[in-house]
């Protein structure tokens, strides 16, 4: 997947619905910490995104546009576009995010679910992509 941003200052609906997606994702269950941080920017790495400043920039915008709107259907409405390959790497890092802090709670399943279904991922793929990542952080 290739990020379209020409500087620290644009970015496509696309690019910001999934930094604003996984930040939501961090926040759910009360507590955004250091880790949780540090996953989405390496997240946003594997998407494409090198530059540094680019992902500060976009994760405090992402955090701010958290922070006023949690309409999951919004955040997922850009990304039900794209390829079913870059949407299952997308709900592959939900999930990496979620894991980031080592630990799954309902609210947070329950989302993992609802942007699935949002972004028509087939539920045996959810399935894999859940096993998947619990073997990658060995948990």
């Amino acid at each position: 997947m290739n990020w379209s941003c020409k500087n620290s200052e644009e970015y496509s609906e696309l690019e910001l619905a999934i930094a604003t997606l996984f930040v939501h994702a961090a926040r759910l269950d009360g507590h955004y910490n250091k880790s949780e941080k540090e996953t989405i920017i390496l997240c946003l790495k594997k998407l494409g995104l090198n530059d540094h400043n680019n992902i500060d920039n976009l994760l405090r915008k992402a955090e701010k546009e958290e922070e006023n709107n949690h309409q999951i259907l919004y955040l997922t409405r850009e990304i039900k576009k794209i390829s079913y390959k870059d949407r299952l790497k997308i709900i592959e890092m939900l999930i990496e995010v979620i894991y980031a802090d080592q630990k799954l709670d309902e609210f947070e399943d329950n989302l993992i679910r609802r942007v699935a279904g949002l972004t028509y991922i087939d539920h045996a793929d959810l399935g894999a992509i859940k096993i998947k990542v619990k073997e990658k952080l060995k948990l």
